[in-house]
């Protein structure tokens, strides 16, 4: 899969998020979506619930376990695996290797005293790191993808929200103009290399300018 068939991908994700595609009870605003696609997508799943020896139910939901809690649901789609937390969050693993997850809300403060609403940049690289850990773990033991990886960031629903950041010493000036935020994707050549450091700049980056 090329740069813009991935990109054209994510869009299909993030309208069909909109519609409440994946959960109708689902909130489709203020909430975080995280792609990791491989280039060379898988041909064949690697996924066999039918062997108790591979043990391929338990690796998925220990390796997302930050995405779930005791109402969480695990169900088996025809091109991969859900796991869903109502009107919270959900986690996808596709047969061909992409995994897909979404959190709502972005974690969100009006301690400023204001009548806006404030994101609190920091606090969204949580899930993307809990991402990219659970992402490593079912390529290590179930999927073995080769790399590189595409690593996507989205931010839905986002108009007219303000960002600030603690780490980085900044507020913005300006309510966000966009419905969504995209940035520009990262990409993981390597599963040991620790991406997150760019991907924190890259963000943090995006939401200064987006702002401007």
């Amino acid at each position: 899969m090329n740069e813009e068939q991935m990109i054209d991908l994510v869009k299909e994700r993030m309208e069909l998020i909109k519609q409440k595609g994946i959960k109708e009870s689902l909130p489709n605003s203020n909430g975080l979506l995280v792609h990791v696609i491989p280039q060379n997508l898988l041909v064949e799943s690697p996924l066999d619930f039918n062997n108790p020896n591979l043990n391929h139910e338990f690796i998925l939901k220990h390796s997302f376990r930050r995405f779930s809690d005791l109402d969480s649901t695990f169900e088996k789609l025809n091109d991969g695996i859900l796991g869903y937390t109502p009107d919270r969050q959900y986690y996808i693993s596709f047969n061909n290797g992409l995994v897909e997850t979404y959190k709502h809300p972005i974690e969100i403060s009006n301690n400023f005293g204001s009548e806006f609403d404030y994101i609190k940049v920091d606090n969204v690289f949580f899930q993307i790191r809990n991402t990219l850990d659970a992402t490593k773990l079912i390529y290590d033991k179930i999927f073995k993808c080769i790399p590189p990886f595409y690593v996507f960031v989205t931010f839905l629903g986002i108009r007219g929200t303000y960002f600030y950041s603690l780490d980085k010493k900044y507020t913005s000036t300006k309510p966000f103009p966009a419905d969504n935020a995209r940035f520009e994707h990262f990409i993981w050549n390597d599963l040991n290399e620790n991406i997150m450091p760019e991907i924190i700049n890259g963000v943090h980056y995006g939401v200064r300018i987006g702002s401007k």
